[in-house]
Protein backbone atom coordinates (compact mmCIF):
# COMPACT_ATOMS: atom_id res chain seq x y z
CA UNK A 1 0.00 0.00 0.00
CA UNK A 2 1.74 3.47 -1.16
CA UNK A 3 1.32 6.38 0.67
CA UNK A 4 -0.73 9.67 -1.05
CA UNK A 5 1.59 12.16 -1.24
CA UNK A 6 0.63 16.04 -0.20
CA UNK A 7 2.02 18.87 -1.20
CA UNK A 8 2.28 20.61 1.70
CA UNK A 9 6.03 21.49 2.23
CA UNK A 10 6.90 21.15 -1.16
CA UNK A 11 8.76 24.14 -3.29
CA UNK A 12 10.70 26.16 -6.33
CA UNK A 13 14.16 26.16 -6.25
CA UNK A 14 16.24 28.08 -8.60
CA UNK A 15 18.98 25.99 -8.97
CA UNK A 16 21.43 28.54 -9.44
CA UNK A 17 20.61 30.78 -7.57
CA UNK A 18 19.97 31.42 -3.41
CA UNK A 19 17.50 28.77 -1.81
CA UNK A 20 13.33 28.81 -3.02
CA UNK A 21 11.29 30.96 -4.08
CA UNK A 22 9.33 32.10 -0.74
CA UNK A 23 5.44 31.70 -0.43
CA UNK A 24 5.34 29.12 -3.60
CA UNK A 25 1.32 28.54 -3.98
CA UNK A 26 1.54 25.83 -6.78
CA UNK A 27 3.50 24.28 -9.33
CA UNK A 28 2.93 21.82 -11.93
CA UNK A 29 4.94 20.41 -14.89
CA UNK A 30 3.78 18.25 -17.60
CA UNK A 31 6.38 16.19 -19.36
CA UNK A 32 5.79 14.92 -23.03
CA UNK A 33 7.27 12.59 -25.91
CA UNK A 34 6.67 12.71 -29.35
CA UNK A 35 5.05 9.95 -31.04
CA UNK A 36 6.72 9.76 -35.35
CA UNK A 37 4.63 8.24 -37.52
CA UNK A 38 6.42 5.27 -39.52
CA UNK A 39 3.35 3.87 -41.49
CA UNK A 40 4.34 2.58 -45.34
CA UNK A 41 1.87 2.98 -48.11
CA UNK A 42 0.70 -0.72 -47.12
CA UNK A 43 0.38 -0.79 -43.83
CA UNK A 44 0.29 -3.96 -41.89
CA UNK A 45 -3.29 -4.83 -40.51
CA UNK A 46 -4.11 -1.05 -41.66
CA UNK A 47 -2.78 0.35 -38.32
CA UNK A 48 -0.66 2.88 -38.25
CA UNK A 49 3.10 2.46 -37.06
CA UNK A 50 4.96 4.73 -34.88
CA UNK A 51 8.49 5.00 -33.23
CA UNK A 52 9.20 7.48 -30.05
CA UNK A 53 10.58 11.02 -30.55
CA UNK A 54 12.10 13.66 -28.49
CA UNK A 55 10.80 14.47 -25.12
CA UNK A 56 9.96 17.89 -23.76
CA UNK A 57 8.28 19.61 -20.46
CA UNK A 58 6.92 23.11 -19.79
CA UNK A 59 5.50 23.93 -16.50
CA UNK A 60 4.48 26.88 -14.04
CA UNK A 61 3.99 27.73 -10.70
CA UNK A 62 3.21 31.18 -9.06
CA UNK A 63 4.01 32.41 -5.43
CA UNK A 64 3.75 35.39 -3.43
CA UNK A 65 6.43 38.41 -4.02
CA UNK A 66 9.22 39.23 -1.97
CA UNK A 67 12.33 41.06 -3.05
CA UNK A 68 14.55 38.16 -3.57
CA UNK A 69 11.95 36.28 -5.50
CA UNK A 70 11.02 39.53 -7.70
CA UNK A 71 14.48 40.18 -8.61
CA UNK A 72 15.51 36.46 -9.22
CA UNK A 73 12.81 35.18 -11.30
CA UNK A 74 12.62 38.87 -13.46
CA UNK A 75 16.03 38.05 -13.56
CA UNK A 76 15.76 34.55 -15.27
CA UNK A 77 13.05 35.57 -17.94
CA UNK A 78 14.70 34.40 -21.29
CA UNK A 79 17.77 33.03 -19.61
CA UNK A 80 18.67 29.79 -21.17
CA UNK A 81 20.84 28.92 -18.40
CA UNK A 82 18.26 28.77 -16.02
CA UNK A 83 17.25 25.87 -13.98
CA UNK A 84 14.54 25.20 -10.97
CA UNK A 85 14.48 22.19 -8.77
CA UNK A 86 10.66 21.31 -8.05
CA UNK A 87 10.44 20.10 -4.18
CA UNK A 88 8.29 17.24 -3.26
CA UNK A 89 7.80 16.25 0.21
CA UNK A 90 6.93 12.60 1.29
CA UNK A 91 6.12 10.22 3.61
CA UNK A 92 5.04 13.48 6.39
CA UNK A 93 7.89 15.19 6.09
CA UNK A 94 10.47 12.86 6.41
CA UNK A 95 11.88 11.96 2.35
CA UNK A 96 12.12 14.98 0.30
CA UNK A 97 11.93 14.09 -3.40
CA UNK A 98 12.76 16.65 -6.30
CA UNK A 99 12.41 16.86 -10.01
CA UNK A 100 15.03 19.29 -11.70
CA UNK A 101 14.13 20.86 -14.74
CA UNK A 102 17.28 23.20 -16.99
CA UNK A 103 14.56 25.25 -18.21
CA UNK A 104 14.36 28.98 -20.26
CA UNK A 105 11.49 31.08 -18.18
CA UNK A 106 9.30 31.95 -20.95
CA UNK A 107 6.37 34.28 -19.22
CA UNK A 108 6.46 36.18 -15.78
CA UNK A 109 3.47 38.28 -14.98
CA UNK A 110 2.88 39.96 -11.50
CA UNK A 111 -0.96 40.25 -9.80
CA UNK A 112 -1.47 43.19 -7.24
CA UNK A 113 -4.84 44.45 -5.74
CA UNK A 114 -5.33 46.00 -2.46
CA UNK A 115 -7.23 43.15 -1.45
CA UNK A 116 -4.72 40.63 -1.91
CA UNK A 117 -0.39 39.76 -1.26
CA UNK A 118 1.42 40.30 -4.51
CA UNK A 119 1.87 37.13 -6.15
CA UNK A 120 3.74 36.20 -9.84
CA UNK A 121 2.49 33.59 -11.87
CA UNK A 122 5.98 32.18 -14.14
CA UNK A 123 6.02 29.83 -16.89
CA UNK A 124 8.90 27.68 -18.13
CA UNK A 125 9.81 25.39 -20.88
CA UNK A 126 12.77 22.44 -20.61
CA UNK A 127 15.94 22.96 -21.80
CA UNK A 128 17.77 19.85 -22.00
CA UNK A 129 16.99 16.66 -19.45
CA UNK A 130 14.50 16.19 -16.84
CA UNK A 131 15.47 14.40 -14.11
CA UNK A 132 13.81 13.29 -10.60
CA UNK A 133 15.45 12.38 -7.69
CA UNK A 134 14.50 10.16 -5.38
CA UNK A 135 14.40 10.26 -1.70
CA UNK A 136 16.13 6.97 0.01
Amino acid sequence: HMAVISGIGGGVQFVAGSGYASEVRNWSISVTAESIDTTNMAPTSNFKTRIPGLKSGSGSFSCYVDDTAFDTIFGGLGDTAASLKLKILSDLGTKTDYITCPCVITDVSVTASTENAVEIECSFESNGAITVTEAA
